[in-house]
This record gives C-alpha cells, structure tokens and sequence, in this order.
C-alpha cells in the first residue's frame, strides 16, 4: 500500500510540473497561429485568384512563425 502512495505522489510531482512549463499552453498557442495563418493564406489565395493549396501552406507556416515570436517574446517579458 505504501508503494502505492509514492508512486502515486510521483506521478503527481511529475504532472505538476508539466503544468508548470506551459507546454499545452504553447502548443495550443502554435495551433492557433497556424490555423489563423492558414485562414488568412486561403482567403488570400482565393480573392486574388492564387493556388489555394499553396496559400493556405504558406499561411499556416507564416501564422505559426509568427504565434512563435510571439510567445518567445512573452517569455523573454516574464522572466
């Protein structure tokens, strides 16, 4: 019984500290500027008459560059 309890209080130091280096928050931060990204390439492509495929790839790449700046920016101001 004691061997469980200290594995179960080391899984929970363990997702505590997952939490703490914001990983989901990141990922989840890159999704959103891909997906933005990706959008705004597809509307792009489509009123100027481009390949939509290659908008929408190009989009999603400069959406996730940029969601990656910014959050390394934000990280720079918190520390």
């Amino acid at each position: 019984m004691e061997y469980a309890k200290n594995i179960l209080d080391e899984v929970k130091s363990i997702a505590g500290k997952a939490e703490k280096t914001g990983f989901v928050e990141d990922a989840r931060q890159y999704t959103n500027g891909i997906l933005i990204g990706a959008v705004a390439g597809l509307m792009f492509g489509y009123f100027k008459r481009y390949n939509l495929i290659m908008s929408g790839l190009l989009g999603g790449v400069a959406g996730g560059l940029v969601s990656k700046g910014i959050s390394m920016i934000k990280k720079d101001d918190d520390e």
